[in-house]
């Protein structure tokens, strides 16, 4: 393998974080047509009496859909305002030994076998490891730089594709590259 080093500074938003760390909806648009579906089918069912009670659930859960993401512990927006490090400004590197993070008063840095369970979220490539915080790169970046296949291949060696959408990327960069 060729060294690299790539390296690129990032400061997140809420937003643009929970779209990047949400498993579902990754689109807007889909999560919009979904509650827009879910209203309209309340709506209608509450016009009879016969589903009255469906549509009060529908509607009951539509609410709790909309309210839980920003309360419950663990949601991509709730560890989004509880980090001290993703309101700032942070470095996310990648190199042929390793991946690191450096912020204002941290810096982690992790090996390749440490990686996990890694996904593709729009233009991001997600990269998390034992230790230290997951590892951004933006794909287009890292495409532009040269170094995109060095980086899939040391991914697809080291870590385990999240889902469906990761697994076909990685399936198809490396029949590509083959």
């Amino acid at each position: 393998m060729e060294s690299f080093v790539f390296e690129h500074a990032h400061r997140f938003t809420e937003k643009e974080h929970v779209r990047v760390m949400t498993a579902f909806s990754r689109k807007p648009r889909a999560r919009t047509r979904r509650m827009a579906v879910l209203l309209v089918t309340a709506g209608l069912c509450l016009l009879s009496h016969y589903t009255l009670l469906l549509g009060i659930i529908l509607l009951l859960l539509t609410a709790v859909g909309i309210w839980l993401p920003h309360t419950i512990p663990g949601t991509a927006s709730r560890l989004y305002r509880e980090s001290k490090l993703l309101k700032h400004e942070l470095t996310y590197g990648a190199s042929e030994r390793g991946l690191w993070v450096r912020g204002p008063d941290f810096s982690g840095w992790a090996a390749w076998h440490l990686l996990g369970h890694w996904r593709i979220r729009g233009d991001w490539l997600m990269l998390p490891c034992s230790g230290i915080p997951p590892v951004f790169l933006p794909v287009s970046e890292l495409q532009a730089a040269g170094v995109f296949e060095e980086v899939m291949e040391l991914v697809r060696v080291n870590g385990i594709a999240y889902d469906g959408e990761a697994a076909e990327y990685a399936r198809a960069t490396a029949s590509a590259a083959a």
